[in-house]
C-alpha cells in the first residue's frame, strides 16, 4: 500500500515548510503455492511460485533434495510470482523448494517420464466409449487425456494401462492423443491414432433362413472397410464374414 508521509518543519508552533514523500508498506513475503508440482527425471524445469514478492527485493530459490541446489529467482510480470529453475535429477524422489528467508516450503515430486506405447484396440471407431492406453509410469489421480481438444480424466488401471474416454465425441480423422498431468502439463506424451467412421448396417438379405444353418446373408450399409478380419454374430454364435 502506498502512503504519503508529510515532513513539516516548524518554528515554534508555526509551520515554516512541509513536503510529501511516498512510503510503501510492503506485505510480508509469503508462498501460497507452486506450479508445476511434478518434475520429470532428467529435465530442468521452470517452477512458478505464487505469493507475496515485492519486485524491489532479491530472492533466491533452494531446492532441497539429495543434492541441494541454490539458484536466483526471477520476478514475473507482477509481485505475485517468482520463477525458479530446478536442477535436473537423475532418479525419482521428493524434494522441497524453499525461498531463502521465508518459512514456507513447497513439496515437489520428481517422477519418471510418461510414455505411450500402444492403444487397444488398434482400430478405433468414432463414438467409441473409450480406448485403453498401454505405456509406462502412469500415476493414479490427476492425469488427463486429450483428443481433438476434448479433455477427460485418464482412468489409470495400473502403472502400464489406463483408460481414455476423450474419443467419445471425436470426429473421424487422424488425430493426436495426448496424456499429461493436470499439475504438470510439461510431463506428457503423445501418439497419433486414426478414428474411422462407425460402420452402419442398412439392410440384411434374406431375412430368414433354415434352422440347420448354411444360409448366406448379404449385409449392406456404410463405412465398411477392410481393417482386418470381420465377423457376424448370431446370438452367442460368431462366424467370419467376407
Amino acid at each position: 500500500t502506498l502512503y504519503h508521509v508529510i515532513v513539516s518543519v516548524e518554528n515554534g508552533v508555526t509551520p515554516v515548510s512541509s513536503s510529501q514523500h511516498p512510503f510503501w508498506c510492503i506485505p510480508e513475503p509469503a508462498i501460497h503455492y507452486a506450479y508445476p508440482k511434478f518434475i520429470a527425471v532428467g529435465e530442468s524445469t521452470p517452477i512458478v511460485v505464487y505469493g507475496n514478492f515485492h519486485p524491489g527485493i532479491i530472492f533466491e530459490c533452494r531446492f532441497e533434495g539429495r543434492i541441494p541446489s541454490v539458484t536466483p529467482a526471477r520476478h514475473m510480470i507482477d509481485s505475485s510470482s517468482l520463477e525458479c529453475i530446478s536442477p535436473a535429477y537423475s532418479s525419482p524422489q521428493s524434494i522441497s523448494l524453499e525461498i531463502i528467508g521465508l518459512v514456507e516450503t513447497v513439496l515437489l515430486n520428481v517422477i519418471d517420464p510418461v510414455r505411450v506405447e500402444a492403444t487397444i484396440p488398434a482400430v478405433i471407431f468414432s463414438g467409441s466409449d473409450s480406448i485403453i492406453i498401454k505405456g509406462n509410469n502412469f500415476i493414479p489421480g490427476g492425469m488427463i487425456c486429450s483428443v481433438q481438444g476434448k479433455e477427460t480424466v485418464l482412468e489409470v488401471i495400473n502403472g502400464t494401462h489406463a483408460v481414455c474416454k476423450s474419443v467419445a465425441e471425436a470426429k473421424p480423422s487422424s488425430v493426436a492423443l495426448d496424456i499429461f498431468f493436470k499439475d504438470a502439463r510439461q510431463i506428457s506424451d503423445v501418439t497419433n491414432i486414426t478414428l474411422y467412421p462407425t460402420p452402419l448396417i442398412e439392410t440384411v438379405s434374406p431375412t430368414s433362413g433354415l434352422v440347420y444353418g448354411g444360409t448366406t446373408l448379404v449385409v449392406k450399409g456404410r463405412n465398411f472397410r477392410k481393417l482386418g478380419r470381420s465377423f457376424c454374430a448370431f446370438g452367442d454364435i460368431v462366424v467370419e464374414a467376407n
